[in-house]
């Protein structure tokens, strides 16, 4: 679980950086990834996106996005994102995760209030179509 972590977090990161974002070399968002029931997740790409309305510039999108793997078999995935420099944590950060098929058909969703003291828990639930 540890390796997969740190391949996860230095993936993230580096997504992070060629898409041109400003992040915080020390400070991150540690969150866990859970599926309904405690199920394990399923096979898929999971999309997590920061969304603060406080964040939204001339330069910079009110939202950020990242995508990691699911491999099908894992019950919680543990990921350290990085924090944004210009973030406003005390405005209403939400982080949300939305888990697709490779087609891209939407699998199941899930959200979080952002929190700087503990992992944010994210449970994602089907998707009702």
């Amino acid at each position: 679980m540890k390796r997969r972590t740190v391949f996860m977090t230095a993936g993230i990161a580096a997504f992070a950086v060629v898409s041109g974002q400003a992040v915080r070399a020390s400070d991150g968002i540690r969150c866990i990834v859970t599926f309904e029931g405690d199920m394990p997740i399923p096979e898929g790409q999971i999309e997590v996106v920061i969304e603060n309305a406080g964040l939204q510039s001339e330069n910079q999108p009110s939202a950020l996005t990242f995508r990691m793997p699911s491999d099908g078999q894992s019950r919680q995935i543990l990921f350290d994102l990085p924090l944004p420099v210009n973030i406003k944590t005390k405005s209403g950060v939400q982080i949300v995760a939305y888990l697709e098929r490779k087609d891209g058909w939407l699998l199941a969703r899930g959200s979080a209030e952002f929190k700087t003291t503990a992992p944010n828990k994210i449970e994602l639930f089907t998707a009702i179509h």
